[in-house]
This record gives C-alpha cells, sequence and structure tokens, in this order.
C-alpha cells in the first residue's frame, strides 16, 4: 500500500504519523496536510480518506482571508470526518477586536456566516469544540442547545451585525461541557445550572437578556460544585435576596476568580454567602459604597481562610488602613496589583517590613507589586518601600520583591525614574505616561471582553 518503509508500520502508527503532520493551526489549504497528504499518492489519498480523525479540526479563518469556496471546503471537511466529533473555530471576526466593515462588506459578511451556519447546522450534534462570534440573529439557526457531546463552548456576540436578540441556550440537560465562555450576547442563564461538569466559566457583557445579579450567580454556583476558574461580570442589582442561602455556598474547587461589577453594592451579596478554602487567585473590580469598602472582603477572606497568592484589585475604593486588614488574612500573597484608586502612605508604610517585629510584618511573601493610575501617595513614599523590601532586605523569614510596575501615577513623574531604578528592585517597570497616546481610526471600534485596566487585573491569573 505504501512505499517500503511505511509498510511495514500498522495502521495505528501511520495514522499518528499523519496526524503528527497536521498544522497546529488548522488549515484547508493544499499546502498543508491533511489536504497535502492526498496528493502524495493514491495509497495516501485512499489512507486519508479513510481517516476521519485527520478532517476533525477545522479552523474557519478571518473574512479578509477567507476562501470564496469556503462552503465547498467545509462540506468537504465534514463529509471526510464521517461521524468523527469535531473541533470548530469560527475565526471570520476577531473576539477580542471587532473593526465595522464598509456596508457593501458587511452584507458580505453576514452572507456568509449564513451560509457557514446552514453548513454547520446539521453536524452540531458532533461538535465537541466550539468557539465563534457570530451575530445573535443566527444563534437560534445553529442551535447550541442541540451541541449534546459539547466539551469546549467559547461564543461571542458580533454587535454590528446584531439584528435581533436571541439568547443563547445551552442543553436542558446535563452534557459533558467543561469550559463555557459567553460575552456580548444573551443568555440563559438557567440552563447554564444544567451544566453540572463545568470547570471554567466566563460571563462577560451579558446583556439585559441574560441580566447576571449577585443572587442569579449564586443560584448558578449552587449547581456548579467542580467549578475552578470563574470570570464573571454582574449587570444587574439584587434589591433584596429572596434566595438567600441558609448557610455560606461551599465552592471546594474554586482556584480562580475574577468578579466585575459596575453598581455599588452589587458584589456584597456574593462575597456574603461564599466559602472558597482553596481559592488562589482573586481579582476584583467595581465601586465600593465608601462605608463597606473592605469590610465585605475583610470578612470574605477570614472565612474562606484560602491559600491565596494572587490578588488584583480596581476601582473598589482608597487603599487605606482597613485594606491592611484585609491583607493580614493573605499571609502567603506574593503578587499584588492595585488600579484606578487612591493609594494611602500610610498603606505604603504598612507594607514595610520590621524585622525586629516580624509577626507584625503583612504579606511576607510578597514578591510583586503592581500600581496602575494610583494618587494620593508621593514618590519617595514608594521609594522607601522598595528599598526596605528590595535586594537589600536580607532576613530569611522574608520573601525580597522582585518585580514592580508603576502606570500611570500622578505622584510618579520623570525625574523619579532613576532613584526607582536605584531601589534595589530586580525588574522594575516605569510609565509616567508622557508618551502616551490614544490613536483613533476612522472605521475601527474596539470590542473586548474587558477593558485594558480589566486586562491589567487578570493578567494576575496568567502571572
Amino acid at each position: 500500500m505504501f512505499g517500503r518503509g511505511l509498510s511495514l508500520l500498522p495502521n495505528e502508527l501511520i495514522l499518528e504519523i499523519f496526524s503528527l503532520s497536521l498544522p497546529d493551526i488548522p488549515s484547508h489549504s493544499h499546502t498543508h496536510a491533511p489536504l497535502l497528504l492526498t496528493h502524495v499518492c493514491r495509497a495516501w489519498r485512499n489512507f486519508c480518506l479513510s481517516a476521519p480523525t485527520l478532517w476533525a479540526k477545522i479552523l474557519i479563518p478571518a473574512w479578509k482571508v477567507l476562501p470564496r469556496d469556503i462552503d465547498k471546503l467545509l462540506k468537504l471537511w465534514l463529509d471526510r470526518s464521517g461521524r468523527h466529533s469535531l473541533d470548530i473555530r469560527l475565526s471570520v471576526v476577531d473576539k477580542h477586536v471587532q473593526i465595522i466593515p464598509h456596508e457593501q462588506e458587511m452584507i458580505y459578511l453576514h452572507k456568509v456566516l449564513q451560509d457557514i451556519v446552514d453548513v454547520l447546522a446539521p453536524h452540531r450534534a458532533r461538535f465537541r469544540v466550539f468557539e465563534g462570534v457570530l451575530p445573535e440573529s443566527l444563534i437560534t439557526k445553529l442551535g447550541l442547545e442541540k451541541m449534546v457531546i459539547l466539551q469546549h463552548l467559547d461564543f461571542g456576540g458580533m454587535f454590528f451585525l446584531n439584528t435581533e436578540q436571541s439568547p443563547v441556550r445551552l442543553a436542558s440537560q446535563q452534557t459533558p461541557l467543561q469550559t463555557l465562555s459567553l460575552y456580548g450576547v444573551g443568555a440563559n442563564l438557567d440552563t447554564i445550572c444544567f451544566q453540572s461538569n463545568l470547570n471554567r466559566l466566563e460571563l462577560v457583557n451579558i446583556n439585559p437578556v441574560g441580566e447576571l445579579s449577585a443572587g442569579r450567580a449564586l443560584n448558578m454556583f449552587q449547581c456548579l460544585p467542580l467549578l475552578e476558574t470563574c470570570v464573571i461580570e454582574l449587570t444587574g442589582s439584587d434589591v433584596t435576596l429572596a434566595a438567600a442561602p441558609l448557610h455560606h455556598l461551599l465552592l471546594p474547587s474554586l482556584k480562580y476568580f475574577f468578579l466585575t461589577w459596575t453598581s455599588y453594592g452589587d458584589v456584597d451579596p456574593l462575597l456574603s454567602f461564599m466559602f472558597t478554602p482553596n481559592l488562589q487567585r482573586l481579582g476584583l473590580r467595581g465601586p465600593y459604597s465608601y462605608g463597606e469598602r473592605w469590610c465585605i472582603l475583610k470578612d470574605f477572606l477570614a472565612r474562606s481562610n484560602a491559600p491565596i497568592t494572587h490578588l488584583s484589585l480596581g476601582d473598589v475604593g482608597a487603599a487605606d488602613i482597613q485594606m491592611l486588614d484585609c491583607l493580614r488574612n493573605t499571609p502567603l500573597l506574593s503578587y499584588l496589583a492595585i488600579y484606578h484608586g487612591p493609594v494611602s502612605p500610610s498603606v505604603l508604610l504598612g507594607l514595610h517590613i520590621n524585622c525586629d517585629e516580624s509577626d507584625r510584618t503583612i504579606l511576607p511573601n510578597l514578591e510583586t507589586l503592581n500600581l496602575g493610575a494610583c494618587d494620593e501617595f508621593e514618590a519617595d513614599d514608594l521609594i522607601l518601600l522598595l528599598r526596605n523590601r528590595g535586594s537589600d532586605m536580607a532576613d530569611p523569614r522574608f520573601k525580597t520583591l522582585r518585580k514592580v510596575k508603576v502606570l500611570y501615577c500622578s505622584g510618579v513623574g520623570e525625574d523619579h525614574r532613576a532613584a526607582f531604578l536605584a531601589s534595589g528592585i530586580e525588574e522594575i517597570e516605569i510609565d509616567t505616561g508622557m508618551n502616551f497616546t490614544v490613536p483613533f481610526e476612522r472605521g475601527f471600534l474596539p470590542f473586548v471582553r474587558l477593558t485594558q485596566s480589566h486586562e491589567e487585573l487578570f493578567s494576575a491569573f496568567t502571572a
């Protein structure tokens, strides 16, 4: 069947070799496998056509480089994949930044997406992975609720082609779904509660059709005992929490939790009832009322007594003495990021290491500190802290502060750069904003799951 070398190998091993030849990014080109393999000889072609797994990963590229016959290529791949489960990645529009096309291009784009959905929809029951961005008008036609073997779903709305609101509905039954990411769409949140195998959940910019309040989030969490990573944006408020749990809600598997909200008090019911004993990384962004700024967070940290190593905070109000009380509950913390708010000089002083009173030192394991768009403190206040915790600090009971990032802080100017660089920190980044410009291009409108400052906070999860 094959040349002398391959003919000595079992089909299983040949399939493994051919599978390793597939590009990291699936391609429909005749210069890449699997199509390339079918052009070598008749034996190779026959083998590839009888191996559905070679055709089971499909990437539909950006619309600017989309083949004109993409619907025919899709049908070819789907036919050759037989009954094998499918990994579909629809990259016609970037999920992070959507550029508004001209009117004629928009008409063409909508027609192309309709054709793609028409080809994909009959095969949805075979989808194991689906990632893509679509206008909500095509969501119903695609039929997410009929993807019953789906394990990974990453789905976003297309704001400039939306002609109707059609909320995302998942299967109204338990499925193998393990990771779910929805952004910029309406969502039927009740169907998420059936997905008890979820270990990663992202719900960002869920529009009013699927408004997400703290109470609804609590209801979801009660149904998701295996959840390990959660990124949610609260888009609604609970005037009263009618169905408050009778006891704290235990989330034993949750390790990474990033929470953002827009109105005062939105987050309080959620943190007040959650108990996360294994939480490792926590990100919070949203406004707190003055009197309760740190009380809820302090109680949450003390109750969970979790091994938190990364904490990122944004817009939560002034970092003051009350925040230091919160930090006393995170002795393992190695990464601290604070964005968009005043930082009291007393906080920076409170973070100093006092070798003579080691039991009173806050954050003995701190190695990374990020401050972004913060004010109230002076550059000298921060420089003193860096010198205190930098490379000159030789007490083995405490970790050395190794990485520091200071971005657009009003008390830090270019004339302070030399002092910062000489403070004994191994890696330090200072951006005073002197060269900061906002580029604007007609026809360009960013649509991102997380704003730039969100991204700075969220980076704590992967640092």
